[in-house]
């Protein structure tokens, strides 16, 4: 059923399309003398080979990857803590200096719970009396 939408090739061009394939391949003695001659040439294929072998275990570990994101994600995760406190501070610092800090604000009630009604823990909560 798969077969009948596949374009079929005929053996006499799949010939010719071989023999242009090899004929533009095809290198001259000159050139492969050149080559040969050329100093670190080894050296160089196997500093090739070797550097695609450990790109390919990396791609297949998946530990290391975790462990790549997760070298990324770290630092991204404590700028924005730091931004995040940062502003809870900065906030802080401006409602003490306008004056607009409310009373039942729920570190207020938390930090003095000497003198708090059970009205200010619910409003500092958001919770509703009956």
């Amino acid at each position: 059923m798969w077969r009948w939408k596949k374009n079929k090739i005929a053996d006499e061009q799949l010939n010719r399309f071989s023999s242009e394939v090899f004929d533009a391949l095809h290198v001259g003695e000159s050139e492969i003398n050149a080559t040969a001659q050329s100093p670190f040439l080894l050296r160089r294929i196997q500093v090739r080979i070797e550097a695609e072998a450990r790109r390919r275990a990396e791609a297949n570990n998946p530990w290391q990857l975790w462990l790549l994101t997760f070298k990324q994600a770290v630092p991204a995760m404590a700028l924005l803590a730091l931004v995040a406190v940062g502003s809870l501070w900065a906030l802080n610092d401006l409602n003490d200096a306008n004056g607009n800090a409310p009373e039942n604000d729920v570190a207020t009630v938390l930090l003095a719970p000497d003198n708090v009604s059970e009205e200010d823990v619910s409003a500092a909560l958001g919770w509703q009396g009956n």
